[in-house]
């Protein structure tokens, strides 16, 4: 595991930083294009933030107990997201010197405005993850919160023109039943969901035919193909986030 660098061509395609005992994450390039942030992780350590040169490979640690960063637009300083506290967002300088909090508690994935004189953070405080803004001046915030868009569960970066972008994610699986020509392929009827109850996956059919069984929220479901009656058979532990096909028995 480590950190590579290859041309957009696929030409020249190296390893920077990295190996048995290292494994990195890059955050971010700097703004010149010269420098990497990374996230830097060794057995038996902390998680650590670093620099790494592109040109060489060579590494400067800038932070210690780091899980997330990004290099301000200026490439003057960081923002850093440390676990404690839960999660609390710091600023550093890029060449060292003291950190400054900016806020406290469950907020992560930081993003520069182009202007940097915005951080944007997402925050689960309330249970659903938002979208939220603070105002920063000379590497220090300069102002509240502010509130900025409900269930932003991933924020995907912030474009020059000031356009933030981010990915809604919708966990939801439906299952449907369809006469299909075995000829062809063809289907013989629209697709009929089979339930609007729960996350529903990796259905199998019976040998004989006469039931499907799927998971749906942590149970096994039994369906009859003829009267559509289900019975429900919890799961427990490992089994409850089961995900592949049931595999029925021969006998059905």
């Amino acid at each position: 595991t480590g950190l590579y660098i290859i041309g957009i061509g696929g030409s020249n395609a190296h390893r920077l930083v990295g190996g048995k005992d290292l494994a990195v994450t890059p955050w971010g390039w700097s703004p010149d294009g010269k420098q990497v942030l990374a996230g830097f992780y060794s057995e038996g350590k902390d998680p650590q933030a670093a620099l790494v040169s592109v040109e060489d490979g060579s590494s400067r640690i800038v932070a210690s107990r780091a899980i997330a960063g990004r290099i301000s637009p200026d490439g003057r300083h960081i923002a850093l997201v440390r676990f404690a506290g839960g999660g609390e967002v710091v600023l550093i300088g890029v060449e060292g010197g003291k950190e400054s909090l900016v806020v406290s508690g469950r907020y992560s994935q930081p993003v520069w405005a182009p202007d940097g004189r915005r951080l944007l953070l997402i925050s689960s405080r309330d249970g659903d993850p938002d979208l939220w803004s603070i105002r920063i001046e000379n590497g220090a915030a300069a102002g509240p919160l502010e509130f900025v868009e409900k269930n932003v569960p991933i924020l995907l970066g912030a474009t020059p023109n000031g356009e933030c972008y981010f990915n809604v994610r919708t966990d939801l699986m439906d299952l449907y039943v369809a006469d299909v020509n075995p000829q062809t392929g063809a289907l013989r009827s629209q697709p009929k969901q089979i339930t609007t109850q729960g996350f529903n996956q990796g259905a199998a059919w019976s040998p004989d035919g006469e039931h499907l069984a799927y998971y749906s929220s942590g149970k096994v479901m039994i369906r009859s193909a003829t009267s559509g009656e289900v019975r429900e058979i919890p799961l427990k532990g490992p089994l409850a986030t089961a995900s592949r096909l049931p595999v029925w028995f021969p006998d059905s």
